[in-house]
């Protein structure tokens, strides 16, 4: 039992969070599931006592590998990802380089010797064990019947195993979307260019360079947190100056958690799957074709390159890069040299220099050219030298991003010394969103998760600040916009980030980790839902800003079933090849 207990108590210590009744039902689910893995070993003991104390390390080490996940992502680990226990990059890159050691070796060396000594009197235990069984099982029953909140985490209110297990047992998210018959939702999945442009459109021949900054939010920045109505979480400098100097939008939806779900909907202008299901990279990697951003350059007479800091075998890259179309693909083994190398890649300072001799190169070419870059140092466990000196107290994930500002800003200056912003469009955004990272309540930090980056870097100059939301799949179908070929944009989904529109839209949006689908509303309301749509809450958002947590949340009553609807509808259509 006592496993589980400290590392709760270690994540809530960790998350700068309150305790509150949630935390009181995830105690229950620990002492539950505690009681059934103490009986089970004590029935396992009757063969062998050391088979039963390999089972008590076991889900020790489960443990605390399910405690770096929840630091990590604020989420309880999900079986639905164990197939990375397989992939190499994965196991060396995070797995097997604990955070907190100085918790994980009392841990396991605890367990051991409390398995040691209880199974020294076994046969005094017997009824302890039997004992133990029953009563996890009246346990597990109370939480069972104890309502969750899908608007605070849920490592909060249930043990991982237990979570899982409701996962597994519950009704799947295929079968909860299925269509309702009711209208479908055409326009989210089609493109609309019947806005009005606030610059001059038809920039074919620029050059166009996407820089994703893995997991960085919008919180992170003082002016995108400001526009929201909050004090930014922390500050990043470099990337808050571009967004004042430029043109930023205050509420870019990241539509996913995971970077092969966040990256197809920027380069593919579709929706990502809005359920935990197989990745539509790794379906098309495997084969099928797929209309991309990167073929709609190539056919216009663009040079395409694609460059990422981690291994381009993880999440398939090398195979669905290939198939969308960029001519040039790179990743971690193209890099020459790094101030640090982790089984994760190269750190963002050593990415941004290299980078800059891959943007000399396609200078000196003949064609104008698309470049696409993807750093990986805010990855866990995080890519910085040890000799990295942050501002103030930054640690973990916050240092990682201040250095990856400080890398991005060095980066920017030595390409406008090149004299190349004149004619390139930079686009700087993020794969997905790490969110908030504490001092907020849970419904804040769950829809913080979903708060994306976009800010522009025209030729022109323009500074502006556009508050109407926008979102990851987007993309696509602006760039295409702004270069003038709107017969290539009509393949794509979305609005032109660079038109203005006279009436809202539904933006849906998932998370993966935390097994929740949302969307916000035109009319100013907020939807979030579990996976298999058993409970669906409703906020309206005071001000119409969606990720400002001036929200008022609407009784059952007031929950209109067609708009849950419309959400299943896009849910459902969002799991289309």
């Amino acid at each position: 039992m006592m496993p589980p207990i400290v590392l709760r108590i270690a994540a809530l210590s960790g998350a700068d969070i309150g305790v509150g009744l949630p935390d009181l039902r995830g105690l229950l689910s620990d002492l539950g599931v505690g009681l059934l893995v103490a009986a089970v070993a004590g029935w396992s003991a009757r063969a062998s006592g050391w088979a039963a104390v390999a089972l008590l390390l076991l889900w020790a080490l489960l443990g605390y590998g399910n405690y770096e996940h929840v630091r990590a992502n604020a989420a309880n680990a999900s079986v639905a990802y164990a197939g990375y226990l397989t992939d190499r990059t994965f196991v060396e890159g995070s797995l097997l380089r604990p955070r907190s050691p100085d918790l994980l070796i009392p841990l396991v060396v605890g367990t051991a010797m409390l398995g040691v000594m209880a199974f020294r009197r076994r046969r005094r235990a017997a009824f302890c064990w039997r004992a133990a069984g029953i009563a996890s099982l009246i346990v597990i029953g109370a939480t069972l019947a104890w309502p969750r909140d899908v608007g605070v985490l849920g490592w909060r209110q249930a043990h991982f195993l237990q979570e899982n297990v409701r996962w597994l047992l519950g009704r799947s998210p295929a079968s909860a979307v299925e269509p309702t018959g009711g209208p479908t939702p055409a326009r989210p999945f089609t493109g609309d260019l019947h806005g009005e442009p606030w610059l001059a459109l038809g920039n074919r021949g620029q050059n166009l360079l996407l820089i994703m900054v893995e997991g960085i939010s919008g919180a992170h920045l003082p002016t995108l947190a400001r526009a929201n109505g909050l004090r930014f979480d922390f500050g990043l400098p470099n990337l808050d100056r571009l967004a004042r100097e430029n043109v930023a939008y205050s509420s870019f939806i990241a539509q996913q958690r995971q970077t092969n779900r966040g990256e197809y909907a920027l380069l593919c202008g579709d929706y990502p799957k809005l359920v935990t299901e197989v990745p539509k990279m790794s379906q098309y990697a495997s084969g099928g074709k797929m209309a991309c951003l990167p073929q709609a350059m190539a056919a216009i007479g663009y040079e395409t390159v694609y460059l990422q800091a981690a291994p381009l075998a993880f999440m398939m890259k090398d195979q669905f890069m290939s198939r969308i179309g960029f001519a040039r693909i790179h990743g971690e083994e193209w890099f020459e040299r790094a101030y640090l190398r982790s089984k994760w890649g190269v750190d963002d300072r050593a990415f941004f220099e290299q980078a800059e001799q891959m943007v000399e190169r396609l200078e000196r070419g003949d064609r104008p050219w698309f470049l696409t870059l993807l750093t990986v140092g805010t990855h866990h466990p995080f890519t910085v030298p040890a000799s990295y000196r942050a501002p103030g107290e930054a640690s973990g994930f916050h240092r990682a991003a201040v250095y990856a500002d400080d890398a991005l800003g060095a980066f920017l200056r030595a390409i406008e010394a090149m004299g190349i912003r004149e004619r390139t469009l930079i686009l700087i955004t993020s794969d997905e969103s790490a969110g908030i990272q504490g001092g907020v309540g849970d419904l804040a930090r769950i829809i913080s998760q979903s708060w994306g980056v976009m800010i522009a870097m025209l030729p022109s100059g323009e500074k502006r600040l556009v508050e109407s939301p926008y979102m990851q799949l987007d993309l696509p179908l602006s760039i295409l916009d702004y270069l003038g070929v709107p017969e290539s944009a009509a393949r794509f989904a979305g609005r032109s980030l660079f038109r203005t529109y006279g009436t809202g839209r539904a933006l849906a949006f998932g998370n993966t980790y935390s097994r929740v689908v949302g969307a916000l509303h035109p009319s100013r309301h907020l939807f979030l839902c579990r996976e298999d749509f058993e409970h669906c809450y409703k906020w309206k958002i005071a001000g119409g800003l969606p990720f400002s947590r001036m929200w008022r949340r609407v009784s059952e009553g007031g929950i209109d079933n067609s708009e849950i609807d419309f959400l299943r509808e896009i849910v459902s259509k969002s799991r289309l090849s």
